[in-house]
């Protein structure tokens, strides 16, 4: 019983040091979490290169090679978006075109003619049926 007051005073101080010691452990962890806050959504850079503990550099590898093919991903969306508005806005233009061509038709025969042209499979649209 004679050693358990000094025991018991020294638990804070242990404690203390286990606090600073977790902390400056994790102190890499928070830098990253901090850089990561930082970037907006359009931010894919990879996490820059650091003094980094063993422990941690696998994880960050991992979120590098994520990010790497976020970016190759989102990418090829927008490639493949601009791509589908192209292809797209050719044959409505020349839909457009026809139509325009047909409203300023003085004959009924060309009016004709020139509607019968904005078939949209001419065009390579698809074309819907109902099955009413």
């Amino acid at each position: 019983m004679h050693l358990f007051w000094p025991v018991l005073s020294l638990l804070p101080l242990l404690a203390l040091f286990l606090w600073y010691g977790i902390g400056y452990g994790l102190k890499p962890l928070y830098q990253i979490t901090s850089e990561l806050k930082q970037r907006d959504a359009e931010g894919l850079a990879p996490i820059g290169p650091g003094p980094l503990p063993n422990e941690v550099k696998p994880l960050v590898d991992s979120l590098n090679d994520l990010l790497r093919r976020l970016d190759h991903a989102f990418t090829m969306q927008k490639h493949f978006i601009t791509d589908a508005a192209h292809e797209l806005r050719t044959p409505m233009m020349a839909l457009s075109i026809q139509t325009q061509l047909a409203q300023t038709a003085s004959t009924e025969e060309e009016v004709d003619r020139r509607y019968r042209r904005c078939n949209p499979v001419s065009f390579g649209l698809p074309t819907w049926r109902s099955n009413c």
